[in-house]
């Protein structure tokens, strides 16, 4: 790439592995240009006597040999020292941080990922808009989304696929919607981390209805059924949250329901004295009422006191399995504290991986300690001499 402007003339060279992961920038530049150039004019090659040659390795990158930065998840490492990143919904850095607390970077963009004109330390590192990194040598401004480069509002090179959108130009970036998409390699837009949200929040919402759906059938039968065990979820949580509410529905419904069976068995007593059948239709049904009333109120409270059909909330049996909570038996298959481990760290917390293999942990459950002992029997030095005799 020829720069030749009214502040620089310059070359910029890129070398790309056969994936597309970019592994050189070698960027060469007149240290005494200062022309305003004539259109069309090329640059002088021979006067290109400057030269930085920036090397990606891995995660590594290394500066004119010398290593520069250490990439790591949410930051960097530079001069031995921990950055971090404050991000946005999508994934525009914010703000750095320093390990020591300190703010070292703030930037601020206009929709299109232009930056703001009182930005704090730009120069500090260059990775900003949807966390790309920022080429601004010799004013060039250009963002790298490894299959393009992004100038403000738009590519400066054509869509790889713009055979599959032919309404629009292969120059632009998002469907001209930076605010709710973003295009993380310069293929093709999509909703990001903003598109995971949509859908866990989906999930935690049908989950709930789920619950409460399951709970309030429950309790409408007596609390006599096993519909809670059969209850599809994808969030345990919600699930349980859903449960809880559809119990406290129950009562509620419950006491509509013996309202309207005592203002019916009164209205047809009182209104219709004389005429029995009707009275007497009216009663049975007002009583009715009050009877299914009373159930539903002693199901909703004792199903919500006794936690029936709650979950473990490490996982779920919609999209993934998930453990039977309160209801298990210490020894059963479905046993919730299986898959916990005790922090060595800490006393009061337990260890446990999530659904994406991940180690957490989270505070120890009750019963816990209980059921580790039994399994995990601690040793002691009479255990040891006792088990050494009957080995003899």
């Amino acid at each position: 790439m020829d720069i030749k402007s009214p502040v620089a003339e310059a070359r910029n060279q890129y070398l790309y592995s056969a994936s597309g992961a970019k592994l050189r920038v070698t960027q060469r530049w007149n240290s005494n240009y200062s022309n305003t150039p004539i259109i069309g004019t090329a640059i002088n090659e021979a006067s290109l006597d400057m030269e930085t040659v920036t090397d990606y390795v891995g995660n590594k990158i290394y500066e004119n040999g010398q290593l520069k930065r250490i990439l790591i998840d949410g930051g960097y490492i530079e001069d031995g020292k921990y950055y971090f990143y404050l991000t946005d919904h999508l994934g525009n850095n914010r703000v750095v941080v320093d390990e020591e607390g300190n703010i070292v970077q703030q930037n601020d963009y206009y929709p299109f990922g232009m930056a703001f004109a009182d930005n704090e330390n730009e120069e500090v590192q260059p990775y900003k808009y949807n966390g790309k990194e920022l080429d601004r040598k010799h004013e060039l401004n250009w963002y790298d989304y490894s299959a393009r480069y992004k100038d403000d509002w738009r590519f400066t090179s054509v869509d790889p696929h713009a055979e599959s959108f032919y309404s629009w130009s292969p120059y632009m970036y998002c469907y001209n919607n930076p605010i709710i998409l973003i295009d993380e390699n310069g293929m093709y837009p999509s909703l990001g981390d903003i598109g995971d949200k949509i859908k866990k929040g989906a999930q935690k919402i049908s989950s709930f209805v789920e619950g409460a759906a399951v709970a309030v059938i429950d309790n409408a039968a007596g609390g006599n059924t096993s519909v809670r065990e059969m209850g599809k979820y994808s969030d345990a949580k919600a699930y349980n949250l859903g449960q809880d509410v559809g119990d406290i529905a129950s009562v509620v419904i419950g006491a509509k329901e013996i309202i309207s069976g005592v203002g019916a068995t009164t209205g047809g007593v009182v209104a219709a004295p004389e005429t029995l059948g009707l009275s007497l239709t009216v009663s049975i049904e007002g009583i009715a009422l009050i009877a299914h009333g009373a159930v539903n109120i002693s199901a909703g409270i004792k199903n919500l006191s006794e936690g029936k059909g709650r979950v473990s909330e490490m996982g779920s049996n919609g999209g993934g399995k998930g453990e039977r909570g309160r209801t298990a038996k210490p020894e059963g298959t479905d046993n919730p504290f299986k898959k916990m481990t005790p922090d060595p760290n800490d006393s009061k917390k337990v260890k446990y991986k999530d659904a994406n293999g991940k180690t957490k942990t989270k505070p120890k459950p009750e019963g816990f300690d209980d059921y580790w002992n039994k399994k995990h029997p601690p040793k002691n030095d009479k255990n040891i001499n006792d088990q050494q005799k009957n080995e003899r």
